[in-house]
């Protein structure tokens, strides 16, 4: 049989395999380059995967590096000093002024919260007096008109604010600060713009406490605080702490080595209406027979105080020593005064509660007092002449005291009034000896400029 086309069927074939072959090669470097393309974005995949954790590394470092500065900070500021010298105290709902704000936006630095963190500024809570909040302070620090140190600062807005410590400069923090109970004080919010990187601020909003109802809490009771940041996203990172609010009578006198003694100012209540009534007994006891402050002589000025001793002692004012110390916890340092009002109506007194209701009555009829501090006691000045050269001391702790009477002659042999004084006297000049640096006057008249009186309650 014939061949057909015999050589025309081997090339054929021929290049039938070469297309195989080629289809093969082509398909297999396909192949060959997804597979490379594989390898190669898994590589990309693993160096994004590794530069991404040593970014979070990075941040979580900052972060700790942060932290550290700031703890670091924080142990140079436990002293008032210290204080003073490191920290940028600020007051106010809008603290900043317009040219940082502008700054804020221009820089575009953004306060980043992660799994409820903040990445890139380190932040805490403060709540004065080491999470007690005393409302006598509150009440009157927030009319305060002395020297404002920024520790003093810090206490006078609200006691109560935040930390910042920023990685960036002119960073927006948005914050909030909610209390448990409106009734205290309603949820406060806004922004404040910590306008250097590495800068210690603390930023003390003004909140709008119930001054009425603080005035009028007569026991300790626990509140919860919570204190908030935001980022734009509205990510939040939160602190809920619960707060210790004191008794409207005690009186804060030390907080570290800031000496709040002034705070006693606050006690003396000039303007309260019972007054009016015990001026009223002190002409009845025919001792005086007007009020005239220092128009008249010396003597006139004794009579006028001798009155008062009377008036009050007729009121059976008592010694009760029951109100000492009302609990000196760590940096805090405080004592319990009862004011006017409750010492009026109990016709019981301390040292210093027999002083506060002295000293009140004294400023009303334009006598000057002054305060006696001394370790362990207080009791009263008074001068007895306008100028203030001639200061006078009197023991009011004896307010009880009778006036002994010789019960043949019927005259006084030993006048309670005089004796009082000898005995603030004595107190005074052993004072001198045994604390001769320790030894706080509180004058009235100036410290009445700095510290208002406590609002009367109408409990």
């Amino acid at each position: 049989m014939k061949k057909i086309f015999p050589q025309s069927l081997s090339n054929f074939c021929k290049l039938l395999l070469l297309a195989v072959c080629l289809q093969a090669n082509f398909v297999a470097k396909a192949q060959l380059g997804d597979l490379l393309k594989t390898v190669k974005d898994v590589k990309k995949g693993t160096e994004d995967v590794k530069k991404t954790v040593t970014e979070a590394q990075r941040t979580l470092n900052e972060i700790q590096q942060f932290r550290n500065e700031v703890r670091e900070l924080q142990s140079i500021i436990k002293t008032t000093t210290g204080f003073n010298e490191n920290v940028k105290v600020a007051n106010g709902n809008t603290p900043n002024s317009k040219e940082a704000v502008m700054e804020a936006k221009m820089s575009g630095a953004k306060l980043e919260i992660k799994d409820g963190k903040a990445t890139n500024l380190a932040w805490e809570y403060t709540a004065y007096f080491d999470n007690q909040l005393f409302p006598s302070t509150l009440i009157s620090m927030a009319t305060y008109k002395g020297t404002l140190t920024p520790e003093l600062q810090a206490i006078k807005s609200s006691a109560l604010g935040f930390v910042f410590y920023s990685s960036l400069p002119a960073m927006a923090v948005k914050w909030e600060i909610e209390c448990s109970e409106e009734k205290y004080f309603k949820k406060q919010s806004g922004t404040y713009i910590c306008e250097k990187a590495k800068q210690l601020y603390y930023f003390m909003p003004e909140l709008g406490w119930n001054y009425s109802l603080l005035s009028k809490q007569e026991t300790r009771t626990n509140i919860q605080v919570t204190f908030r940041v935001f980022d734009e996203k509205g990510n939040k990172e939160e602190y809920p702490v619960t707060l210790a609010l004191r008794s409207v009578n005690d009186c804060i006198r030390f907080y570290k080595d800031t000496d709040l003694r002034f705070m006693y100012a606050a006690y003396v209540n000039e303007e309260h209406p019972e007054i009016d009534k015990i001026l009223r007994e002190g002409l009845n006891t025919k001792i005086t027979d007007t009020w005239i402050g220092y128009q008249g002589t010396e003597r006139d000025v004794l009579l006028q105080v001798a009155a008062i001793w009377k008036a009050l002692h007729n009121r059976k004012f008592t010694y009760s020593s029951i109100s000492a110390n009302s609990g000196d916890e760590g940096d805090v340092k405080s004592q319990s005064v009862r004011t006017f009002d409750k010492a009026i109506k109990t016709s019981q007194a301390n040292c210093v509660d027999g002083t506060v209701v002295f000293a009140s009555i004294l400023k009303k009829i334009g006598i000057k007092p002054v305060i006696i501090l001394v370790p362990g006691h207080c009791f009263l000045g008074f001068y007895s002449d306008a100028n203030k050269t001639k200061l006078n001391f009197l023991e009011t702790t004896q307010l009880s005291n009778k006036d002994v009477i010789n019960p043949k002659t019927k005259k006084v042999e030993k006048n309670a009034f005089i004796e009082a004084m000898v005995a603030g006297t004595m107190a005074y000049e052993e004072a001198i000896q045994k604390y001769p640096n320790n030894i706080q006057k509180i004058d009235l008249e100036e410290a009445r400029q700095k510290v208002k009186p406590l609002p009367v309650s109408n409990n």
